[in-house]
């Protein structure tokens, strides 16, 4: 009975953050063609703060959220990698959002690191909570 209790107690806190997941993967692709874009169509740092600006704030709001959840034991590692990643798409954000400010390209380079790092702690998350679901990037 508590292995039963336990696996449905795992798969309502996957569902639960699934729920998350599934805007944070989009959200994160949104981030990385804003970049790519602000590279390659004209440089305009005000068009890619203007779409930085939502991005950064779900980030924050999902950081939040996720923080929020009491996961089950087992997967309490998971968790905190997952809250991770939120918190690393928020500062990515934040720092593109700075060089939008100052021009200091050094914040697109710091801003790049803090994408990937966090794009594989959702991908290790995901191989374990969501085996075999698409990746985005």
């Amino acid at each position: 009975f508590l292995l039963l209790a336990d696996t449905v107690t795992m798969a309502r806190f996957a569902t639960a953050l699934w729920a998350v997941h599934r805007e944070a993967t989009r959200s994160a692709v949104a981030m990385s063609f804003a970049g790519i874009t602000y590279q390659t169509e004209g440089r305009d740092a005000r068009a890619l703060a203007r779409k930085i600006e939502p991005l950064a704030k779900f980030f924050q709001d999902a950081e939040r959220r996720v923080r929020t959840m009491s996961p089950p034991p087992p997967l309490s590692n998971m968790h905190e990698q997952y809250v991770d990643a939120m918190a690393l798409y928020a500062n990515a954000a934040a720092e593109i959002l700075k060089f939008t400010d100052d021009g200091d390209s050094q914040h697109l380079g710091n801003a790049h690191r803090m994408d990937i790092e966090a794009s594989e702690d959702l991908l290790r998350v995901g191989e374990v909570l969501w085996p075999g679901q698409y990746r985005p990037h």
